[in-house]
């Protein structure tokens, strides 16, 4: 491996942390509103244009029976392992603190959802972050047959012609698609874009520091200016308000935590986040209601509707999970990293 490539790796774990440190905390209560809208403006997209940057060449050509296994077993097999481990501790405990306190929600209900694959109206109601997984595998298929049948030029127009269509589906629609193809339309303009800038995206680290520091501004401005500009914004349910608004304030937020990611030092604990990321994704809900449970019900009303408590369950739940990921690993040997 060259340092190049080692400097690469690193820079889209320390990417790939950063989003998943804003995925939890924007599912904590208490955040201002203000910063919830932040996060929710660019942080699936983050990971969709991660993604993209990820797929390799190989993936696209091979036999579709291939690429098919390799995405079932890195993606829905954690989705259902994940999603009956969270399920049955939904069932038994969690459905009885924290905001599921009053709520009631058929028990059958999120075992059918978990075989729609939507995270809306309570299908994933023991754990609602997993709508992502199938989403995601819906899109790397997508883009799969796409890629095979479409020149480039073809290739740009269906995957801007299918986001706009996924952006207003929910709109036009009675019903939600099964394995959250809404959000995987959206999210195709974000992994077309990682996948057509695998290259390109290199370009900053040889621009010099003042104007870097400038793009990073210059991208930030534009993204809190489109939050402004924009509704309350939601990849789950595809709600997405003017989607012009949406779009530009996405893709100016990936830029500048893209920017940031290739300017911050290496530590350890960005890369062990990276690689614990499905863990960690998976399973944070669980230790929300654990901490609920133990901590959070004797401690004052004013802590627990506060952005300091979410702060600490976000980065207790990062940093617990963390360590059990080992322990994890040794019952679950065929996840992959």
């Amino acid at each position: 491996m060259t340092a190049r490539s080692a400097a690469r790796i690193y820079w889209l774990d320390a990417l790939k942390a950063i989003g998943l440190f804003f995925v939890i905390l924007g599912h904590t209560d208490g955040i201002a509103e203000w910063l919830r809208r932040y996060i929710h403006s660019f942080h699936i997209p983050l990971f969709f244009f991660i993604s993209g940057y990820l797929v390799s060449q190989k993936s696209l050509t091979a036999h579709f029976s291939q690429v098919w296994r390799r995405h079932f077993r890195s993606l829905i097999l954690p989705y259902f392992t994940f999603g009956l481990i969270s399920y049955m501790v939904w069932l038994l405990a969690g459905r009885f603190y924290g905001r599921d306190v009053g709520l009631t929600v058929n028990p059958v209900r999120p075992l059918i959802g978990m075989l729609y694959g939507v995270g809306v109206d309570h299908w994933l109601r023991h754990n609602v972050a997993l709508w992502f997984l199938p989403s995601l595998f819906s899109l790397h298929l997508i883009f799969y047959w796409l890629r095979r049948y479409c020149n480039s030029l073809g290739l740009t127009y269906a995957v801007i012609l299918l986001g706009l269509a996924g952006g207003t589906a929910t709109t036009v629609l009675p019903f939600r698609l099964p394995w959250g193809i809404e959000p995987a339309c959206v999210g195709l303009l974000f992994y077309w874009a990682g996948y057509a800038s695998r290259e390109q995206f290199l370009l900053p680290v040889t621009i010099k520091p003042q104007w870097r520091w400038l793009l990073m501004v210059a991208c930030l401005v534009v993204q809190l200016t489109g939050i402004n500009a924009n509704a309350w914004v939601d990849m789950n349910s595809a709600h997405l308000g003017n989607q012009a608004a949406f779009f530009l304030t996405a893709f100016s937020g990936i830029a500048f935590w893209c920017l940031v990611a290739k300017t911050l030092p290496r530590w350890m604990a960005l890369t062990m986040m990276a690689r614990e990321s499905m863990i960690i994704f998976s399973l944070h809900t669980l230790c929300f209601w654990a901490f609920t449970f133990i901590f959070i019900q004797w401690l004052p009303l004013e802590f627990k509707d506060s952005t300091l408590a979410a702060g600490c369950y976000t980065l207790g739940s990062i940093t617990l999970l963390t360590l059990l990921a080992p322990w994890i690993r040794k019952w679950l040997p065929w996840l992959e990293r």
